[in-house]
């Protein structure tokens, strides 16, 4: 989480300020110091855990927090750590509320027979639930299929019903203290985010676009044509759309590949990787489509800087870069060379266009292809050094690939000196 700005800061500050400040309201009026550090260990798993549940929550709603921080990637990383982090910190509250219970009451708050069992029960739901997102999120998650992935993951919207069930009838703290006026505004709130959520399911948040043509640039590679019906959206370079086909389908992202300010017409560029890239590809003219968007900020800083670029594609990722090298181009002196990374001559896509550009310098990669002329095998330093007029850090770079592609030109860039506020990815795989 590089290049924090000041809004990312206040984010986080927010963030940290409202999760550590429910425990203000926890009473430390217990007889031991034992009791009061098994209740605080209990609160914070409870308390500073359900604030962080409801920031994720926030945090995976794009259409929203967008609004707010455009930078939709670092929006999702926020959220996976969050998840990652906050489930630990929200295990400490059915370990040591155990213990606290049994410590004070000699009680076993999970008999069937203790009187707020039944609440207890909300929590041990709860508490499976997080656990069975959490390892099909991090260790199991490459094993499973997207759909599969996110079917599970659509059970976390019962988790913060339930933890607020489990929590309210018996929660001392909510009971005792004015933060249980508190827990139903923010009880409310998750009501209101829920709500949010179901109309953008339903398309009601969405800007309606009917298919105008469509033409083949690559090799299984489709750049669709829409064009508004309903609202408009406004993309800038190098930003990316949500798609759907329908309100049953699917919700895939993809880059604006051309946009025409004065009717609102624009372009998706698609490759076949599936059953519904393949249905999309298909669409015909007079088809509707629902869009959600505009997201991303990749190039923005870049462009602003006035160093020259080095712009690194790997396959489909060039979608990325499509009106970025238009607006290099436009710049008059702006040293710009674009390595593109592919693994034969046919994956090349938008071919014609890349050889026809006058300011930007391009080089073709290809690492299946041994007869090739040009360069062949992968995108590395030495090749970067071969074909560039300044030493590694005096350039911005601009990534988008495969995500194994990304990390280890990060890594290499970052051991040969490059600062990291000067190295820009967008991970082809959200």
């Amino acid at each position: 989480m590089k290049d924090l700005d000041p809004q990312r800061y206040g984010l986080l500050a927010l963030l940290a300020l409202t999760t550590v400040s429910p425990l203000a309201f926890v009473q430390l009026d217990e007889p031991t110091v034992r009791l009061s550090v098994w209740k605080i260990l209990a609160k914070t798993g409870s308390l500073a855990g359900t604030v962080l549940l409801v920031w994720q929550l926030l945090l995976g709603f794009r259409g929203f927090v967008s609004r707010i921080l455009p930078d939709l990637i670092w929006n999702i990383e926020l959220h996976k750590k969050l998840g990652q982090y906050g489930l630990l910190l929200i295990l400490l509250h059915p370990v040591f509320i155990t213990v606290y219970y049994f410590d004070k009451f000699d009680l076993n708050v999970f008999h069937p027979e203790a009187d707020i069992f039944p609440w207890v029960l909300f929590g041990i739901v709860a508490a499976a639930i997080l656990l069975l997102i959490g390892l099909t999120s991090v260790p199991l998650r490459e094993k499973l299929s997207y759909r599969v992935w996110m079917r599970l993951h659509l059970t976390s919207y019962l988790v913060l019903p339930l933890v607020f069930v489990h929590s309210y009838p018996i929660g001392m703290t909510l009971r005792q203290t004015a933060l249980g006026s508190v827990w139903l505004f923010l009880m409310a709130g998750v009501a209101a985010i829920y709500l949010y959520r179901l109309a953008g399911t339903f398309g009601l948040l969405s800007y309606r676009y009917r298919v105008t043509r469509r033409a083949p640039v690559g090799d299984e590679v489709m750049e669709i044509w829409l064009r508004p019906v309903k609202g408009r959206i406004v993309p800038v370079n190098g930003q990316f759309m949500y798609f759907r086909r329908g309100l049953l389908s699917g919700s895939h992202p993809y880059t604006v590949t051309e946009y025409v300010p004065t009717d609102g017409s624009l372009a998706l560029t698609i490759k076949a990787l599936g059953k519904d890239s393949r249905a999309t590809q298909d669409m015909a003219p007079g088809e509707e489509a629902l869009l959600d968007g505009p997201y991303g900020v990749f190039g923005r800083g870049a462009l602003e800087t006035g160093r020259p670029l080095v712009l690194i594609a790997g396959g489909i990722g060039i979608t990325s870069f499509k009106l970025l090298v238009e607006c290099v181009e436009t710049q008059a002196g702006r040293d710009a060379v674009l390595f593109f990374g592919n693994q034969r001559r046919k994956d090349i896509v938008y071919a014609d266009y890349f050889e026809s550009l006058k300011s930007v310098r391009v080089v073709h990669v290809l690492s299946d292809e041994p007869d090739f002329k040009g360069e062949t095998g992968l995108v590395t330093l030495d090749l970067l050094r071969k074909h560039l007029k300044r030493d590694l850090p005096d350039y911005e770079y601009l990534l988008c690939g495969p995500p194994p592609m990304i990390k280890i030109l990060e890594s290499d860039l970052d051991a040969a000196g490059v600062p990291p506020e000067q190295v820009h990815h967008e991970l082809f795989s959200i």
